[in-house]
Protein backbone atom coordinates (compact mmCIF):
# COMPACT_ATOMS: atom_id res chain seq x y z
CA UNK A 1 0.00 0.00 0.00
CA UNK A 2 2.85 2.37 0.84
CA UNK A 3 4.32 2.07 -2.64
CA UNK A 4 0.97 2.85 -4.28
CA UNK A 5 0.53 5.92 -2.08
CA UNK A 6 4.06 7.08 -2.91
CA UNK A 7 3.33 6.78 -6.63
CA UNK A 8 0.04 8.67 -6.21
CA UNK A 9 1.68 11.48 -4.22
CA UNK A 10 4.59 11.66 -6.67
CA UNK A 11 2.12 12.08 -9.54
CA UNK A 12 0.33 14.82 -7.60
CA UNK A 13 3.64 16.59 -6.94
CA UNK A 14 4.67 16.49 -10.60
CA UNK A 15 1.43 18.29 -11.50
CA UNK A 16 2.46 21.31 -9.42
CA UNK A 17 4.08 24.17 -11.37
CA UNK A 18 6.15 25.14 -8.34
CA UNK A 19 8.11 21.89 -8.67
CA UNK A 20 9.66 23.22 -11.88
CA UNK A 21 9.76 26.94 -11.04
CA UNK A 22 11.57 26.71 -7.70
CA UNK A 23 14.80 25.22 -9.17
CA UNK A 24 14.98 28.24 -11.49
CA UNK A 25 14.93 30.58 -8.50
CA UNK A 26 17.50 28.35 -6.82
CA UNK A 27 19.80 28.66 -9.83
CA UNK A 28 19.43 32.45 -9.96
CA UNK A 29 20.15 32.86 -6.26
CA UNK A 30 23.16 30.55 -6.48
CA UNK A 31 24.58 32.73 -9.26
CA UNK A 32 23.94 35.88 -7.20
CA UNK A 33 25.69 34.43 -4.15
CA UNK A 34 28.55 33.24 -6.38
CA UNK A 35 28.95 36.67 -7.89
CA UNK A 36 29.08 38.30 -4.45
CA UNK A 37 31.62 35.92 -2.91
CA UNK A 38 33.79 35.31 -5.99
CA UNK A 39 33.67 38.41 -8.19
CA UNK A 40 32.99 41.35 -5.86
CA UNK A 41 36.27 42.58 -4.39
CA UNK A 42 34.62 44.24 -1.42
CA UNK A 43 37.64 43.90 0.89
CA UNK A 44 40.01 45.84 -1.35
CA UNK A 45 37.35 48.42 -2.19
CA UNK A 46 36.92 49.12 1.52
CA UNK A 47 40.65 49.50 1.99
CA UNK A 48 41.59 46.18 3.60
CA UNK A 49 45.31 45.44 3.37
CA UNK A 50 46.81 41.98 2.93
CA UNK A 51 47.90 42.04 6.58
CA UNK A 52 44.31 42.81 7.69
CA UNK A 53 42.95 39.93 5.61
CA UNK A 54 45.56 37.52 6.99
CA UNK A 55 44.72 38.51 10.57
CA UNK A 56 40.99 38.09 9.95
CA UNK A 57 41.63 34.70 8.38
CA UNK A 58 43.57 33.54 11.45
CA UNK A 59 40.80 34.74 13.78
CA UNK A 60 38.14 32.98 11.73
CA UNK A 61 34.53 33.28 12.87
CA UNK A 62 35.43 34.11 16.46
CA UNK A 63 34.03 37.10 18.35
CA UNK A 64 37.43 38.77 18.08
CA UNK A 65 37.36 38.22 14.34
CA UNK A 66 33.98 39.91 13.93
CA UNK A 67 35.03 42.79 16.17
CA UNK A 68 38.25 43.26 14.22
CA UNK A 69 36.32 43.10 10.92
CA UNK A 70 33.98 45.83 12.10
CA UNK A 71 36.81 48.02 13.34
CA UNK A 72 38.80 47.73 10.12
CA UNK A 73 35.78 48.29 7.90
CA UNK A 74 34.40 51.17 9.97
CA UNK A 75 37.71 52.99 10.32
CA UNK A 76 38.54 52.49 6.65
CA UNK A 77 35.12 53.72 5.60
CA UNK A 78 35.46 56.83 7.77
CA UNK A 79 38.90 57.60 6.34
CA UNK A 80 37.72 57.11 2.76
CA UNK A 81 34.67 59.27 3.36
CA UNK A 82 36.76 62.03 4.94
CA UNK A 83 39.27 62.02 2.09
CA UNK A 84 36.55 61.98 -0.52
CA UNK A 85 34.73 64.85 1.16
CA UNK A 86 37.91 66.93 1.19
CA UNK A 87 38.59 66.22 -2.48
CA UNK A 88 34.94 66.55 -3.50
CA UNK A 89 34.83 63.06 -4.97
CA UNK A 90 32.58 60.04 -4.53
CA UNK A 91 33.81 57.37 -2.14
CA UNK A 92 34.01 54.19 -4.20
CA UNK A 93 33.14 53.60 -7.85
CA UNK A 94 31.06 50.58 -8.75
CA UNK A 95 33.80 49.28 -11.06
CA UNK A 96 36.21 49.03 -8.13
CA UNK A 97 34.06 46.31 -6.58
CA UNK A 98 34.44 43.95 -9.54
CA UNK A 99 37.51 41.76 -9.29
CA UNK A 100 38.70 38.81 -7.23
CA UNK A 101 36.37 38.11 -4.32
CA UNK A 102 36.97 36.40 -1.00
CA UNK A 103 36.03 32.95 -2.36
CA UNK A 104 37.61 33.27 -5.82
CA UNK A 105 40.22 30.57 -5.08
CA UNK A 106 37.94 28.30 -3.02
CA UNK A 107 36.44 24.90 -3.88
CA UNK A 108 32.91 23.73 -4.69
CA UNK A 109 32.27 22.71 -1.08
CA UNK A 110 32.98 26.22 0.21
CA UNK A 111 30.77 27.82 -2.45
CA UNK A 112 28.03 25.36 -1.50
CA UNK A 113 28.58 26.34 2.14
CA UNK A 114 28.25 30.03 1.31
CA UNK A 115 24.96 29.32 -0.45
CA UNK A 116 23.57 27.25 2.43
CA UNK A 117 24.46 30.04 4.86
CA UNK A 118 22.15 32.40 2.95
CA UNK A 119 19.17 30.19 4.00
CA UNK A 120 17.30 31.05 0.79
CA UNK A 121 16.82 27.33 0.13
CA UNK A 122 14.58 27.16 3.19
CA UNK A 123 12.25 29.65 1.51
CA UNK A 124 11.84 27.36 -1.51
CA UNK A 125 11.24 24.40 0.81
CA UNK A 126 8.61 26.44 2.68
CA UNK A 127 6.85 27.33 -0.56
CA UNK A 128 6.75 23.73 -1.71
CA UNK A 129 5.58 22.53 1.72
CA UNK A 130 2.76 25.06 1.72
CA UNK A 131 1.61 24.20 -1.79
CA UNK A 132 2.08 20.42 -1.61
CA UNK A 133 0.37 19.96 1.76
CA UNK A 134 -1.93 22.97 1.51
CA UNK A 135 -3.61 21.51 -1.57
CA UNK A 136 -4.77 18.58 0.57
CA UNK A 137 -7.10 20.87 2.50
CA UNK A 138 -7.82 23.35 -0.30
CA UNK A 139 -9.12 20.62 -2.61
CA UNK A 140 -10.52 18.26 0.05
CA UNK A 141 -8.33 15.50 -1.35
CA UNK A 142 -8.24 13.32 1.76
CA UNK A 143 -12.01 13.31 2.11
CA UNK A 144 -12.23 11.53 -1.22
CA UNK A 145 -9.76 8.83 -0.19
CA UNK A 146 -11.22 5.56 1.02
CA UNK A 147 -8.72 4.78 3.76
CA UNK A 148 -9.05 3.56 7.31
CA UNK A 149 -7.78 5.51 10.28
CA UNK A 150 -5.02 2.99 11.00
CA UNK A 151 -3.41 3.85 7.65
CA UNK A 152 -2.91 7.54 8.50
CA UNK A 153 0.72 6.79 9.33
CA UNK A 154 1.19 5.21 5.92
CA UNK A 155 -0.47 8.06 4.05
CA UNK A 156 1.44 10.80 5.84
CA UNK A 157 4.64 8.77 5.59
CA UNK A 158 4.22 8.51 1.82
CA UNK A 159 3.82 12.27 1.59
CA UNK A 160 6.90 12.88 3.72
CA UNK A 161 8.91 10.51 1.52
CA UNK A 162 7.85 12.41 -1.62
CA UNK A 163 8.48 15.73 0.11
CA UNK A 164 11.90 14.61 1.35
CA UNK A 165 12.82 13.38 -2.12
CA UNK A 166 12.07 16.78 -3.62
CA UNK A 167 14.08 18.49 -0.86
CA UNK A 168 17.00 16.20 -1.71
CA UNK A 169 16.65 17.09 -5.40
CA UNK A 170 16.87 20.79 -4.51
CA UNK A 171 19.89 20.04 -2.31
CA UNK A 172 21.71 18.20 -5.10
CA UNK A 173 20.85 20.95 -7.56
CA UNK A 174 22.25 23.55 -5.17
CA UNK A 175 25.54 21.64 -5.04
CA UNK A 176 25.68 21.29 -8.83
CA UNK A 177 24.74 24.95 -9.33
CA UNK A 178 27.53 25.88 -6.91
CA UNK A 179 29.98 23.93 -9.07
CA UNK A 180 28.67 25.71 -12.17
CA UNK A 181 29.11 29.16 -10.64
CA UNK A 182 32.65 28.27 -9.56
CA UNK A 183 33.42 27.11 -13.09
CA UNK A 184 32.13 30.38 -14.56
CA UNK A 185 33.31 32.88 -11.95
CA UNK A 186 36.09 31.28 -9.91
CA UNK A 187 39.75 30.49 -10.46
CA UNK A 188 39.15 26.83 -11.34
CA UNK A 189 36.71 23.97 -10.78
CA UNK A 190 38.02 22.31 -7.62
CA UNK A 191 35.69 19.78 -5.98
CA UNK A 192 37.69 18.90 -2.82
CA UNK A 193 35.08 16.40 -1.63
CA UNK A 194 36.23 14.57 1.50
CA UNK A 195 34.52 12.92 4.46
CA UNK A 196 33.80 16.24 6.17
CA UNK A 197 32.23 17.60 2.99
CA UNK A 198 29.97 14.55 2.61
CA UNK A 199 28.92 14.78 6.26
CA UNK A 200 28.19 18.50 5.84
CA UNK A 201 26.08 17.81 2.74
CA UNK A 202 23.87 15.25 4.47
CA UNK A 203 23.64 17.14 7.76
CA UNK A 204 22.50 20.32 6.02
CA UNK A 205 19.97 18.22 4.12
CA UNK A 206 18.71 16.72 7.38
CA UNK A 207 18.26 20.15 8.97
CA UNK A 208 16.53 21.43 5.84
CA UNK A 209 14.21 18.43 5.88
CA UNK A 210 13.47 18.91 9.60
CA UNK A 211 12.58 22.53 8.87
CA UNK A 212 10.31 21.40 6.05
CA UNK A 213 8.56 18.72 8.13
CA UNK A 214 7.94 21.35 10.81
CA UNK A 215 6.07 23.40 8.20
CA UNK A 216 4.21 20.32 6.98
CA UNK A 217 3.01 19.75 10.52
CA UNK A 218 2.06 23.41 10.85
CA UNK A 219 0.03 23.10 7.63
CA UNK A 220 -1.87 20.15 9.12
CA UNK A 221 -2.64 22.28 12.18
CA UNK A 222 -3.67 25.53 10.46
CA UNK A 223 -4.93 23.93 7.19
CA UNK A 224 -3.82 27.00 5.28
CA UNK A 225 -1.45 27.15 2.33
CA UNK A 226 -0.81 30.90 2.68
CA UNK A 227 -0.17 30.73 6.43
CA UNK A 228 2.33 27.89 6.02
CA UNK A 229 4.30 29.72 3.35
CA UNK A 230 4.24 32.97 5.34
CA UNK A 231 5.52 31.34 8.53
CA UNK A 232 8.20 29.49 6.56
CA UNK A 233 9.45 32.66 4.88
CA UNK A 234 9.53 34.50 8.23
CA UNK A 235 11.55 31.73 9.87
CA UNK A 236 13.94 31.43 6.91
CA UNK A 237 14.49 35.15 6.35
CA UNK A 238 15.79 35.92 9.82
CA UNK A 239 12.86 38.22 10.60
CA UNK A 240 12.80 36.88 14.17
CA UNK A 241 16.35 37.99 14.94
CA UNK A 242 15.24 40.89 17.13
CA UNK A 243 12.72 38.73 18.97
CA UNK A 244 15.36 36.04 19.56
CA UNK A 245 17.85 38.61 20.84
CA UNK A 246 15.23 40.00 23.23
CA UNK A 247 14.39 36.49 24.42
CA UNK A 248 18.07 35.73 25.02
CA UNK A 249 18.45 38.97 26.98
CA UNK A 250 15.44 38.24 29.21
CA UNK A 251 16.48 34.63 29.89
CA UNK A 252 20.11 35.50 30.58
CA UNK A 253 19.17 38.38 32.89
CA UNK A 254 16.64 36.26 34.78
CA UNK A 255 18.70 33.09 35.18
CA UNK A 256 22.25 34.47 34.85
CA UNK A 257 23.17 32.05 32.08
CA UNK A 258 24.53 32.17 28.53
CA UNK A 259 21.55 30.36 26.97
CA UNK A 260 20.85 31.16 23.30
CA UNK A 261 17.48 30.30 21.78
CA UNK A 262 18.81 30.17 18.23
CA UNK A 263 21.00 27.19 19.13
CA UNK A 264 17.82 25.11 19.25
CA UNK A 265 16.22 26.22 15.98
CA UNK A 266 16.95 24.22 12.76
CA UNK A 267 17.38 27.27 10.53
CA UNK A 268 19.87 28.92 12.88
CA UNK A 269 21.87 25.71 13.24
CA UNK A 270 21.97 25.49 9.45
CA UNK A 271 23.42 29.00 9.23
CA UNK A 272 26.30 28.29 11.63
CA UNK A 273 27.24 24.87 10.30
CA UNK A 274 30.35 24.54 8.15
CA UNK A 275 32.46 21.67 6.78
CA UNK A 276 35.05 22.38 9.50
CA UNK A 277 32.85 23.21 12.49
CA UNK A 278 33.40 21.69 15.92
CA UNK A 279 31.94 18.37 17.00
CA UNK A 280 29.73 20.05 19.61
CA UNK A 281 28.01 22.09 16.91
CA UNK A 282 27.52 19.01 14.75
CA UNK A 283 26.07 16.96 17.62
CA UNK A 284 23.70 19.75 18.63
CA UNK A 285 22.51 20.13 15.03
CA UNK A 286 21.79 16.40 14.76
CA UNK A 287 19.83 16.40 18.03
CA UNK A 288 17.88 19.54 17.12
CA UNK A 289 17.01 18.17 13.68
CA UNK A 290 15.93 14.81 15.08
CA UNK A 291 13.75 16.34 17.81
CA UNK A 292 12.02 18.76 15.44
CA UNK A 293 11.46 16.01 12.89
CA UNK A 294 9.98 13.56 15.42
CA UNK A 295 7.79 16.10 17.21
CA UNK A 296 6.50 17.57 13.95
CA UNK A 297 5.75 14.13 12.51
CA UNK A 298 3.83 13.02 15.58
CA UNK A 299 1.96 16.33 15.82
CA UNK A 300 0.77 16.08 12.22
CA UNK A 301 -0.58 12.59 12.85
CA UNK A 302 -2.26 13.65 16.09
CA UNK A 303 -4.23 16.48 14.47
CA UNK A 304 -5.18 14.42 11.43
CA UNK A 305 -8.80 13.66 12.33
CA UNK A 306 -10.83 10.78 10.97
CA UNK A 307 -13.23 13.02 9.09
CA UNK A 308 -10.33 14.42 7.06
CA UNK A 309 -9.31 11.05 5.66
CA UNK A 310 -12.45 8.99 5.54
Amino acid sequence: MLWNLIKAETYRATRLKSVYILPVFLLCMTFIVGMVVMRMDVLSALGYTEQDIEELGEMGNSIEGFQRSFEVGFNTGMDMGRDAAEEGESTVSMSSFWGIGICYYDDVVEIFHQNMESLDQLIYVAIFAGIFFGDIFATGLDKNLIITAKHRWTLFGARIIVFGTYVMILHILRFLFSALTLLLMGDRLWWNIDGAAVAYFFLTYFLTLAFGVLLCSFCYVCRSKAATITVGVILASGALTIALSLGNYIINRAFHTSFRIENYIPSQNLSILSPVCEGETVLRSIIVGAVYFAVSYITALAVSKKRDIG
